[in-house]
């Protein structure tokens, strides 16, 4: 009877041994795959509004057409966090601009990596470069760049390349794409064997067995 009690509780902590080894840690690690859901292209749009000036040379924002903007210093950079999801994919830039100059000097926009800082920064996008062609838009799917959230920044930066009005920016848009990964907890590898219960003819016989004499058996011959 005990070592039947015994055998069903080291089953029991074999099941939970394997529960608990399916279970998913709470540290979730940094992701180096995809991990946001979704299959087509998702486009997530910067206003003008999120837009700063590198320095306080470039002054400060003059209205153009509609909610557009220009800087009234130096033609100079202004930037713009890229809210993106970690893990995605990015695959497609665009810059929604006003252009009316006649002097060719006209908006330049880049995607820029940074650390977490955000310095060291390295551009990973193709530059896109507005037309004197009134308001109009201008994009490139030449990029395929992974978000790390976790040890990166990215950042749009804008480059004006007058400050007469001629050039304003409205918007730029960001394209992700990418497909969820589902995690699937290991099996773990052991083997729990349910012990076999005895039955009351085996319970009988094994009462009736008596044990062996520790004394060796010795016969005496008999004299005649």
């Amino acid at each position: 009877m005990r070592t039947t009690r015994l055998g069903w509780l080291g089953v029991m902590l074999c099941f939970l041994s394997a529960a608990m080894s399916a279970r998913p840690s709470d540290v979730s690690r940094d992701p180096k795959g995809t991990d946001f859901g979704t299959t087509n292209l998702t486009h997530v749009r910067v206003s003008p509004f999120e837009f700063q000036p590198q320095s306080a040379a470039e002054g400060g924002k003059a209205p153009g057409p509609g909610w557009t903007f220009y800087g009234t210093g130096i033609p100079g950079i202004w930037g713009a966090g890229v809210h993106l999801p970690g893990g995605s994919l990015l695959k497609r830039i665009e810059l929604d601009y006003c252009d009316t100059n006649t002097d060719d000097f006209h908006l330049e926009l880049g995607l820029e990596e940074c650390d977490n800082q955000w310095e060291n920064c390295t551009g990973v996008a193709e530059t896109l470069i507005s037309t004197s062609n009134g308001c109009a838009f201008v994009s490139s799917s030449a990029v395929s760049q992974r978000i790390d959230n976790y040890h990166h920044t990215y950042a749009l930066a804008i480059t004006f390349g007058s400050n007469d009005g001629t050039n304003t920016l409205a918007a730029s848009s960001s394209a992700i794409s990418s497909t969820s990964r589902r995690l699937r907890a290991r099996r773990p590898s052991m083997t729990c064997r349910r012990p076999i219960r005895p039955t009351s003819t085996s319970r009988r016989s094994s009462r009736r067995a008596s044990p062996p004499d520790a004394r060796a058996a010795t016969t005496v011959p008999t004299r005649r």
